[in-house]
């Protein structure tokens, strides 16, 4: 249960922190915002498909504890690459798109484990419970990014982020 509120929230601040970061330290332009929204829709166009064949061949556990194992030192070149003045435009993009297509290997390896966790007269119930938390969840992760970013800072907020996406591979592996 842990891990599903780290990888929500890890996930909310992503979506919310990436945008400001690239407005507040990389000053794009509107259509630089554009190119980076479009990157980011592109995974799931491009590789929603592969993924699940994939996932539907390998085990879901192990590619949920990866997916989110490899989420964090995305964030964690974005944060450096930005420290160390190499923060190139193109490179963010890369990156947003590669956490991108890695959230959309754990989405799907998260719907194939929990169909096959419970019994299908309890499905309907489990998926209402997920759905409500997750619609909770969209409502104040927000807020508790904007809240770290304004204590702290955007850059501390993809930090954080990659803290939680570690916590959650962590709470996997037990």
């Amino acid at each position: 249960m842990f891990s599903l509120i780290f990888i929500q929230l890890g996930t909310e601040i992503s979506l919310f922190s990436l945008p400001i970061f690239a407005i507040t330290q990389l000053h794009v332009t509107p259509v630089q915002m554009g190119c980076l929204v479009f990157s980011e829709q592109m995974a799931p166009i491009l590789l929603g498909i592969f993924s699940g064949i994939f996932v539907d061949r390998h085990n879901s556990l192990k590619i949920m504890i990866a997916s989110e194992i490899f989420r964090a030192p995305i964030l964690i070149f974005i944060f450096i690459t930005f420290f160390s003045q190499l923060s190139f435009l193109s490179l963010f993009f890369v990156c947003v798109f590669l956490r991108e297509w890695k959230t959309i290997f754990f989405d799907i390896s998260y719907r194939k484990l929990t169909s096959g966790l419970f019994e299908s007269s309890e499905i309907i119930q489990c998926n209402a419970k997920l759905a409500s938390a997750n619609s909770l969840s969209e409502l104040l992760d927000p807020v508790i990014a904007g809240c770290i970013i304004k204590i702290f800072s955007v850059a501390d907020a993809l930090f954080f982020n990659v803290i939680l996406f570690l916590l959650s591979s962590l709470f996997y592996c037990h």
